[in-house]
Protein backbone atom coordinates (compact mmCIF):
# COMPACT_ATOMS: atom_id res chain seq x y z
CA UNK A 1 0.00 0.00 0.00
CA UNK A 2 1.47 3.05 -1.10
CA UNK A 3 1.66 6.10 1.70
CA UNK A 4 1.48 9.54 1.21
CA UNK A 5 4.86 10.68 1.01
CA UNK A 6 7.36 12.44 -1.61
CA UNK A 7 10.33 9.95 -2.41
CA UNK A 8 13.24 11.58 -3.39
CA UNK A 9 15.80 8.86 -5.17
CA UNK A 10 18.85 10.40 -5.95
CA UNK A 11 21.54 7.96 -8.35
CA UNK A 12 25.18 8.65 -8.24
CA UNK A 13 26.12 8.55 -4.33
CA UNK A 14 27.46 5.45 -4.95
CA UNK A 15 29.16 4.33 -8.09
CA UNK A 16 25.84 4.83 -10.45
CA UNK A 17 26.67 5.71 -14.01
CA UNK A 18 25.13 6.46 -17.50
CA UNK A 19 26.23 3.10 -18.99
CA UNK A 20 28.41 -0.33 -18.37
CA UNK A 21 31.64 2.07 -18.67
CA UNK A 22 32.73 5.78 -18.56
CA UNK A 23 33.90 7.43 -21.76
CA UNK A 24 37.33 8.38 -21.72
CA UNK A 25 38.55 11.49 -22.71
CA UNK A 26 42.15 11.47 -24.09
CA UNK A 27 45.17 13.91 -24.66
CA UNK A 28 48.76 13.39 -25.21
CA UNK A 29 49.79 13.31 -21.80
CA UNK A 30 46.60 12.04 -19.84
CA UNK A 31 43.06 10.01 -19.74
CA UNK A 32 40.30 11.85 -17.98
CA UNK A 33 37.27 9.66 -17.12
CA UNK A 34 34.07 11.43 -16.96
CA UNK A 35 30.79 9.81 -15.14
CA UNK A 36 27.47 11.00 -15.84
CA UNK A 37 25.28 11.16 -12.51
CA UNK A 38 21.39 10.89 -13.05
CA UNK A 39 19.20 12.04 -10.58
CA UNK A 40 15.37 10.81 -10.56
CA UNK A 41 12.42 12.17 -9.42
CA UNK A 42 9.69 9.66 -8.01
CA UNK A 43 6.24 11.38 -6.79
CA UNK A 44 3.52 9.07 -5.20
CA UNK A 45 0.13 9.81 -3.42
CA UNK A 46 0.30 13.75 -3.87
CA UNK A 47 -3.58 14.92 -4.40
CA UNK A 48 -3.48 16.61 -7.70
CA UNK A 49 -6.27 16.76 -10.20
CA UNK A 50 -6.36 13.86 -12.58
CA UNK A 51 -3.64 11.88 -10.71
CA UNK A 52 -3.30 8.51 -10.27
CA UNK A 53 -3.83 7.66 -6.82
CA UNK A 54 -4.94 4.63 -6.60
CA UNK A 55 -4.70 2.58 -3.83
CA UNK A 56 -3.09 5.53 -1.43
CA UNK A 57 -4.03 5.84 1.79
CA UNK A 58 -5.14 9.42 2.92
CA UNK A 59 -6.70 7.84 6.57
CA UNK A 60 -6.51 10.47 8.57
CA UNK A 61 -5.37 12.95 6.16
CA UNK A 62 -6.65 16.96 6.27
CA UNK A 63 -7.47 17.30 2.52
CA UNK A 64 -10.06 20.19 2.89
CA UNK A 65 -10.50 22.48 -0.20
CA UNK A 66 -8.31 19.63 -2.00
CA UNK A 67 -8.65 19.41 -5.92
CA UNK A 68 -8.77 15.69 -7.06
CA UNK A 69 -11.05 16.72 -9.97
CA UNK A 70 -10.67 13.53 -12.23
CA UNK A 71 -8.57 11.36 -10.52
CA UNK A 72 -7.97 7.83 -10.54
CA UNK A 73 -8.90 6.95 -6.27
CA UNK A 74 -10.06 3.27 -7.49
CA UNK A 75 -8.92 1.11 -4.00
CA UNK A 76 -8.03 4.13 -2.23
CA UNK A 77 -8.72 4.79 1.37
CA UNK A 78 -10.08 7.70 3.19
CA UNK A 79 -10.89 6.46 6.57
CA UNK A 80 -11.77 9.58 8.75
CA UNK A 81 -10.13 11.60 6.17
CA UNK A 82 -11.42 15.23 6.46
CA UNK A 83 -12.53 16.22 2.57
CA UNK A 84 -14.78 19.48 3.36
CA UNK A 85 -15.35 21.11 0.42
CA UNK A 86 -12.63 19.08 -1.48
CA UNK A 87 -13.55 18.72 -5.26
CA UNK A 88 -14.17 15.41 -5.96
CA UNK A 89 -15.78 15.82 -9.52
CA UNK A 90 -15.70 13.07 -11.99
CA UNK A 91 -13.07 10.66 -10.11
CA UNK A 92 -13.46 7.31 -9.78
CA UNK A 93 -14.03 6.10 -6.06
CA UNK A 94 -14.86 2.31 -7.25
CA UNK A 95 -14.29 0.36 -3.98
CA UNK A 96 -12.99 3.06 -2.15
CA UNK A 97 -12.87 2.83 1.57
CA UNK A 98 -14.68 6.31 3.07
CA UNK A 99 -15.73 5.68 6.78
CA UNK A 100 -16.09 8.48 8.86
CA UNK A 101 -14.80 10.42 6.13
CA UNK A 102 -16.41 14.10 5.95
CA UNK A 103 -17.19 15.11 2.63
CA UNK A 104 -19.69 17.90 4.05
CA UNK A 105 -20.39 20.55 0.74
CA UNK A 106 -17.89 17.97 -1.48
CA UNK A 107 -18.43 18.24 -5.28
CA UNK A 108 -18.85 14.81 -6.21
CA UNK A 109 -20.59 15.55 -9.24
CA UNK A 110 -20.01 12.74 -12.04
CA UNK A 111 -18.00 10.54 -9.63
CA UNK A 112 -18.09 6.65 -9.89
CA UNK A 113 -18.71 5.43 -6.08
CA UNK A 114 -19.80 2.13 -7.25
CA UNK A 115 -18.96 -0.56 -4.32
CA UNK A 116 -17.44 1.96 -2.20
CA UNK A 117 -17.54 1.97 1.74
CA UNK A 118 -19.24 5.56 2.81
CA UNK A 119 -20.47 3.64 6.69
CA UNK A 120 -20.96 6.56 9.15
CA UNK A 121 -19.71 8.88 6.43
CA UNK A 122 -20.81 12.90 6.39
CA UNK A 123 -22.09 14.17 3.46
CA UNK A 124 -24.41 17.06 4.24
CA UNK A 125 -24.72 19.40 1.32
CA UNK A 126 -22.88 17.64 -0.70
CA UNK A 127 -23.22 17.56 -4.40
CA UNK A 128 -23.74 13.88 -5.89
CA UNK A 129 -25.48 14.97 -9.16
CA UNK A 130 -25.15 12.02 -11.84
CA UNK A 131 -22.58 10.37 -9.29
CA UNK A 132 -22.64 6.44 -9.56
CA UNK A 133 -23.11 4.84 -6.06
CA UNK A 134 -24.65 1.06 -7.23
CA UNK A 135 -23.95 -1.39 -4.51
CA UNK A 136 -22.43 1.65 -2.23
CA UNK A 137 -22.82 1.38 1.85
CA UNK A 138 -23.56 4.26 3.36
CA UNK A 139 -24.80 2.67 6.54
CA UNK A 140 -25.43 5.16 9.25
CA UNK A 141 -24.34 7.97 6.92
CA UNK A 142 -25.37 11.41 7.13
CA UNK A 143 -26.90 13.34 3.76
CA UNK A 144 -28.80 15.84 5.06
CA UNK A 145 -29.51 18.25 2.09
CA UNK A 146 -27.11 17.12 -0.34
CA UNK A 147 -28.09 16.97 -4.17
CA UNK A 148 -28.61 13.21 -5.48
CA UNK A 149 -30.14 14.01 -8.54
CA UNK A 150 -29.82 11.26 -11.42
CA UNK A 151 -27.56 9.82 -9.19
CA UNK A 152 -27.30 6.11 -9.87
CA UNK A 153 -28.13 4.19 -5.93
CA UNK A 154 -29.78 0.97 -7.37
CA UNK A 155 -28.97 -1.72 -4.80
CA UNK A 156 -27.24 0.69 -2.44
CA UNK A 157 -27.25 -0.08 1.00
CA UNK A 158 -28.57 3.50 3.02
CA UNK A 159 -30.08 1.54 6.14
CA UNK A 160 -30.76 3.98 9.07
CA UNK A 161 -29.02 6.90 6.97
CA UNK A 162 -30.12 10.63 7.50
CA UNK A 163 -31.06 12.05 4.34
CA UNK A 164 -33.45 14.51 5.78
CA UNK A 165 -34.01 17.40 2.76
CA UNK A 166 -31.72 15.58 0.37
CA UNK A 167 -33.15 15.37 -3.12
CA UNK A 168 -33.29 12.25 -5.17
CA UNK A 169 -35.19 13.74 -7.94
CA UNK A 170 -34.89 11.46 -10.85
CA UNK A 171 -32.39 9.13 -9.19
CA UNK A 172 -32.18 5.36 -9.48
CA UNK A 173 -33.13 3.47 -6.06
CA UNK A 174 -34.09 0.17 -7.86
CA UNK A 175 -33.73 -2.32 -4.97
CA UNK A 176 -31.92 0.01 -2.66
CA UNK A 177 -32.50 -0.80 1.06
CA UNK A 178 -32.98 2.54 2.98
CA UNK A 179 -34.63 1.02 5.70
CA UNK A 180 -35.02 2.74 9.06
CA UNK A 181 -33.56 5.77 7.03
CA UNK A 182 -35.09 9.25 7.49
CA UNK A 183 -35.99 11.38 4.36
CA UNK A 184 -38.29 14.63 5.98
CA UNK A 185 -38.64 17.19 3.47
CA UNK A 186 -37.03 15.22 0.89
CA UNK A 187 -37.58 15.20 -2.68
CA UNK A 188 -38.17 12.05 -4.86
CA UNK A 189 -39.60 13.59 -8.16
CA UNK A 190 -39.82 10.78 -10.87
CA UNK A 191 -37.53 9.17 -8.61
CA UNK A 192 -37.55 4.96 -9.29
CA UNK A 193 -37.59 3.26 -6.19
CA UNK A 194 -38.62 -0.54 -7.88
CA UNK A 195 -38.31 -3.17 -5.29
CA UNK A 196 -36.66 -0.40 -2.73
CA UNK A 197 -37.01 -1.55 0.77
CA UNK A 198 -38.41 1.17 2.98
CA UNK A 199 -39.37 -1.27 6.11
CA UNK A 200 -39.54 1.76 8.95
CA UNK A 201 -38.58 4.12 7.22
CA UNK A 202 -39.30 8.09 7.95
CA UNK A 203 -40.55 10.03 4.89
CA UNK A 204 -42.46 12.45 6.43
CA UNK A 205 -43.71 16.09 4.04
CA UNK A 206 -41.46 14.45 1.24
CA UNK A 207 -42.25 15.13 -2.48
CA UNK A 208 -42.85 11.83 -3.96
CA UNK A 209 -44.80 12.78 -7.03
CA UNK A 210 -44.69 10.51 -9.87
CA UNK A 211 -41.79 8.39 -8.05
CA UNK A 212 -42.16 4.45 -9.35
CA UNK A 213 -42.77 2.68 -5.87
CA UNK A 214 -43.74 -0.42 -7.48
CA UNK A 215 -43.43 -3.93 -5.22
CA UNK A 216 -41.27 -1.53 -2.78
CA UNK A 217 -41.67 -2.27 0.92
CA UNK A 218 -43.11 0.87 2.83
CA UNK A 219 -44.14 -1.73 6.02
CA UNK A 220 -44.52 0.40 8.97
CA UNK A 221 -43.07 3.75 7.10
CA UNK A 222 -44.43 6.64 8.46
CA UNK A 223 -45.52 9.09 5.33
CA UNK A 224 -47.30 11.67 7.17
CA UNK A 225 -47.92 14.80 5.16
CA UNK A 226 -46.27 13.78 1.54
CA UNK A 227 -46.93 14.00 -1.23
CA UNK A 228 -47.43 11.01 -3.30
CA UNK A 229 -49.14 12.83 -6.58
CA UNK A 230 -49.29 10.23 -9.69
CA UNK A 231 -46.53 7.88 -7.85
CA UNK A 232 -46.94 4.35 -8.93
CA UNK A 233 -47.70 1.97 -5.84
CA UNK A 234 -48.36 -0.91 -7.15
CA UNK A 235 -47.59 -3.97 -5.50
CA UNK A 236 -46.10 -2.01 -2.79
CA UNK A 237 -46.38 -3.39 0.97
CA UNK A 238 -47.80 -0.63 2.92
CA UNK A 239 -48.88 -2.75 5.83
CA UNK A 240 -48.80 -0.80 9.38
CA UNK A 241 -47.61 2.49 7.20
CA UNK A 242 -48.63 5.87 8.48
CA UNK A 243 -50.70 7.93 5.94
CA UNK A 244 -52.10 11.09 8.02
CA UNK A 245 -52.28 14.16 5.87
CA UNK A 246 -50.69 11.95 2.56
CA UNK A 247 -51.89 13.90 -0.35
CA UNK A 248 -52.48 12.28 -3.77
CA UNK A 249 -52.90 8.60 -2.22
CA UNK A 250 -56.04 7.16 -1.07
CA UNK A 251 -55.73 3.83 0.75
Amino acid sequence: MRRWWVSLLVCGLVGCSSGESSTPVTTAETTTTTTTTTTTLAVTCVPAPDADLSGCDFSGANLRDANLRGANLRGAIFIETDLLYADLAYTDLQGTSLTGANLSEANLRGANLRGANLTRAVLAYADLTGAVLELATLTGAVLELANLTRANLTRAILTGTNCNGAVFDYADLTRADLARATFSVAGFDNANLIGANLEGATITRANLSNANLTGANLSNANLTGSLLDGANLRNADLTGSLLDDVIGYKP
